[in-house]
């Protein structure tokens, strides 16, 4: 688009309790080549990135493809249609079910931690998984956040009807640890029973109910 830019910067280091962190960025040189390095952004621990800009291609490079099944609404980029944003979406319809789907061969690595984080935006209080494999499941419930591992789960509360938020779920089937985090509205970590992680169906947007 014209007059926008997104950069994607992979900071090494942010020290917890310190101010004023940052990094410097030089612009103006038109004479200056393309230095982008994706595989340094996004390294071998992210099984795929999904930007959403009007397609469902991966930015990590690394092999892992996704495809829409079911109901699933491809935005691209939508000026001033929500509040005063831009950016990038899908649309998963209340009434219907619709998912992207990972594909399997690249969901093989995955273990024995997985992290997913997007941007969300429910319409009304309702049930709607995020992310979701066999034997776990985030997503959202009304206003709280969850995670469920086999039959255990963890809720936090703090989920903003018609508002985008970023979401972090975690989990970690070596230790048991799972993890939720509603940027600056909620966070929370709890230790349940270690369950192997299966991914080998790894789905964006599963199980709608209203």
């Amino acid at each position: 688009k014209a007059n926008h830019v997104q950069f994607y910067v992979r900071i090494p280091k942010i020290q917890a309790g310190t101010a004023n962190q940052g990094f410097d960025l030089y612009f103006g040189n038109p004479g200056a080549g393309n230095a982008q390095t994706t595989n340094r952004i996004w390294d071998d621990s992210y099984l795929i990135v999904l930007h959403l800009a009007g397609d469902i291609k991966d930015a990590a490079g690394h092999g892992a493809t996704a495809r829409k099944e079911g109901y699933v609404i491809q935005n691209g980029w939508t000026a001033g249609l929500i509040m005063s944003d831009s950016f990038p979406w899908v649309t998963f319809e209340r009434s219907h079910k619709g998912d992207l789907v990972i594909n399997p061969a690249a969901t093989q690595a995955v273990g024995p931690s997985l992290t997913f984080v997007c941007r969300f935006r429910p319409t009304q209080k309702a049930s709607m998984s995020l992310c979701s494999g066999t034997g776990f499941n985030f997503g959202i419930q009304g206003t709280q956040a969850i995670c469920r591992i086999g039959d255990s789960s963890v809720t936090l509360e703090g989920v903003k009807i018609g508002q985008w938020q970023c979401g972090i779920f975690s989990y970690n089937a070596t230790t048991g640890m799972c993890m939720i985090c509603l940027g600056k509205d909620g966070f929370v970590t709890t230790p349940l029973a270690p369950i192997p992680l299966k991914a080998t169906d790894l789905r964006i947007g599963r199980e709608i109910s209203n």
